[in-house]
């Protein structure tokens, strides 16, 4: 799993570089779903051209502020709003199978999950330690005004929590 990451992670900058040079690039703006745009991402940047090897188990934030701690990749099983919300930075995180709602199952599931920050680095972490304030050590990244994410079953805002953080 953190090989596919890793190797979605390079698509996702590749397909970045491609935008800011102004070649054809995949706009994740233009997806439903993060199980779209990692489909799409794997058949223009993969030199493998098999199927997408669990294409529905990534959460892909889009409009990522420019900070190298942000997270651009979670593992579907969980939460991106639960994970960046701080008020709950010392509730642990509700590890979810994708089962759950309809997704692929990837054996670690309740037991572990992962994070790809903007910056390169990769996380894993068991489910015992899945606190945000035990994953995010120098506080909690904040997101930009237009950054949302890409979940298998639709988009998550965060319209709520900059309301409050707002007040």
């Amino acid at each position: 799993m953190a090989m596919r990451g890793r190797n979605l992670n390079i698509s996702m900058i590749e397909n970045q570089l491609a935008h800011e040079s102004g070649e054809d690039w995949i706009d994740p703006a233009s997806f439903t779903n993060s199980t779209q745009y990692v489909k799409a991402l794997w058949a223009k940047f993969s030199d493998d051209k098999g199927s997408c090897p669990y294409p529905d188990s990534w959460c892909i934030a889009v409009n990522p502020p420019d900070n190298d701690k942000f997270p651009v990749m979670v593992t579907a099983n969980i939460d991106p709003r639960e994970l960046l919300r701080p008020s709950n930075e010392d509730q642990p995180l509700k590890l979810t199978c994708p089962k759950e709602w309809g997704g692929s199952c990837f054996k670690f599931c309740e037991k572990a999950g992962m994070i790809v920050y903007k910056g390169g680095a990769s996380q894993i972490f068991r489910n015992k330690y899945a606190r945000p304030k035990l994953i995010f050590h120098d506080g909690i990244p904040k997101p930009n005004p237009d950054t949302y994410f890409l979940t298998p079953t639709g988009r998550v805002d965060f319209v709520e929590r900059q309301a409050a953080v707002s007040l």
